[in-house]
């Protein structure tokens, strides 16, 4: 009976077999990937180990530049023994020059969540713009891309992390990014519930889980690019439905 048990846990637990056309659409999508690199904070370095565990399945190959506690303003703190850069080929580097060691040509920016309450909303985004300068200042060809920052659990905020300042920041983001030239990715949306604030299926304590739940929801966000093909994502949000139906997601 015990075999029987754990067999019947395994066919619960499987992925559902995927038909050949999403077979095809997640090859695209990991295509879009495989000269990308993703750099973010705690939030991020979730969504990468994650990304590790899958191994060779969907959307596990890209790489990935994440550090506990990470932020715009730091990443343009001189490394240094207290710094936090994302640690590269065994060391700290600066964004900029790790993004040029990976030769990574699609550039995906993940924080906010540590800036806030630090520099504001005006603060942030004017750091922001000063980061992807460094960027594009030693790889003119690289995509620039910004991933929305993610709402907090109603009843949870503080301080500058009020979900309403969230949304004016992902606001100022969007047009920053439109400004630009550069790619948004609005993944905010896709983890909220009916009323604007994170959905409590993807929330640990105050903030966004690290794993499981949002690694999912962010996933499904990236999948979209392909689909998209940003940065013309930010004026079609009302494709949200084809979009996850067209890389296997219900």
């Amino acid at each position: 009976s015990g075999e029987t048990s754990s067999g019947a846990e395994a066919g619960e637990n499987a992925e559902p077999e995927l038909t050949e056309e999403e077979k095809k659409a997640e090859a695209e999508v990991d295509a879009y990937f495989d000269n990308a690199v993703f750099v973010g904070d705690s939030i991020m370095l979730g969504f990468r180990n994650y990304a590790m565990k899958r191994q060779d399945t969907f959307l596990s190959r890209p790489q990935f530049l994440a550090a506990g506690s990470f932020s715009v303003n730091n990443a343009l703190w001189p490394v240094d023994d207290k710094s936090v850069h994302p640690v590269y080929r065994g060391e700290q580097h600066q964004i900029w020059e790790s993004i040029a060691m990976m030769g990574s040509k699609r550039v995906f920016l993940m924080l906010g969540m540590n800036d806030l309450n630090i520099n504001g909303v005006e603060g942030t985004c004017k750091k922001y713009e000063e980061l992807v300068d460094n960027i594009k200042e030693t790889d003119p060809d690289a995509e620039i891309h910004i991933m929305s920052m993610t709402y907090i659990l109603h009843g949870k905020e503080v301080g500058m992390l009020q979900n309403d300042i969230i949304r004016q920041y992902n606001q100022e983001l969007e047009k920053l990014a439109e400004e630009k030239g550069w790619g948004f990715v609005d993944i905010s949306q896709p983890l909220a519930d009916e009323n604007g604030d994170l959905a409590v299926e993807y929330c640990r304590d105050r903030r966004p889980m690290m794993y499981g739940c949002l690694c999912s929801g962010i996933m499904q966000g990236v999948s979209w690019m392909n689909i998209w093909k940003l940065p013309e994502i930010s004026q079609k949000k009302d494709k949200e439905h084809e979009c996850r139906k067209g890389v296997g997601f219900t």
